[in-house]
């Protein structure tokens, strides 16, 4: 069974909300979901640009340059949406690493686990609404 990039997302998406509305003891789950949520949207966009996402691995950087710039070479169309995420995930998501879940309970503090959530949940955001909006993605899948 193919991967379901979109929906992925958008469940990590709708998660790492829930769990960042509980409180700050819960914000280290939270921001480990929203990473994920940023990964499988991007992947969700490299796959429509006819590049296979799950090459990437959980590299965010990899996915948002070079995974944007192929995804774009291979379906023209992508490139008039706006997908300006490269400098978000350049900026700070490399905070964020899928073996987060094998940090100690605090390692980093409230502010980094808030940046994390609040850049990554806008990747998932700007990527799954234009997906949407262009007609690629049935509906917006949350």
């Amino acid at each position: 069974m193919p991967e379901n990039y979109s929906s992925a997302a958008a469940r990590h998406w709708n998660e790492s909300g829930f769990l960042f509305s509980a409180g700050d003891e819960h914000w280290q789950e939270a921001a480990y979901l929203a990473g994920y949520a940023a990964e499988c949207a991007l992947k969700a966009l490299v796959d429509i640009g006819s590049v296979t996402g799950r090459k990437f691995g959980h590299d965010l950087t990899a996915l948002s340059d070079p995974g944007l710039e192929m995804a774009v070479l291979f379906n023209p169309h992508l490139r008039r949406l706006q997908y300006d995420v490269s400098a978000t995930v350049s900026s700070g998501l490399p905070a964020w690493s899928e073996t987060h879940r094998y940090d100690k309970t605090g390692e980093k503090n409230t502010v980094e686990y808030q940046e994390i959530i609040l850049k990554a949940t806008g990747i998932a955001r700007v990527v799954l609404v234009n997906l949407a909006l262009d007609g690629s993605l049935d509906e917006i899948p949350l």
